[in-house]
């Protein structure tokens, strides 16, 4: 199966892209080289992360925007660790969580939508509400793999 990455609609949650295409990288040394695969629906969200990470020395896998598409990377593709939104077109990425946990591939929940009804199996998850810095994201990122 041939993974492609896919555009996605606007992400209406967000009044500009200013806020995403301002940020400034942060040096991440411990994270250059990382295969990170980024799941998220909204366009200018994904493509943020993707700049913020690839500028940080990170190479990017994906951005997948659409669940199915998400849950055949987490099965098959070769990453170090993940970035999930939790809400995917209206519909939960837990199981792509799930593949990822299988696997022994840690990820971080980035998400506007509230964290607290996360299933009991994925609750230690690192969660950050959305918006959030970029240091916020790239510190959450060592500290998942790290665990």
């Amino acid at each position: 199966m041939k993974l492609e990455s896919a555009n996605a609609p606007y992400d209406a949650r967000f009044e500009s892209d200013q806020e995403f295409f301002s940020m400034t990288a942060t040096p991440a040394g411990d994270l250059k080289g990382l295969k990170v695969l980024i799941v998220e629906d909204g366009v200018f969200t994904a493509m943020a992360l993707e700049e913020l990470l690839a500028e940080s020395g990170c190479h990017v896998v994906g951005p997948c925007c659409e669940l199915d598409q998400a849950i055949a990377f987490a099965r098959e593709a070769q990453i170090d660790v993940a970035v999930l939104d939790i809400d995917i077109e209206g519909k939960p990425a837990y199981g792509v969580a799930d593949e990822l946990q299988r696997r022994g591939i840690p990820f971080i929940f980035a998400s506007g939508y509230d964290t607290s009804r996360t299933p009991e199996r994925l609750a230690s998850a690192i969660a950050l509400e959305k918006p959030f810095d970029n240091e916020a994201l790239l510190e959450a990122l060592r500290s998942a793999i790290a665990r």
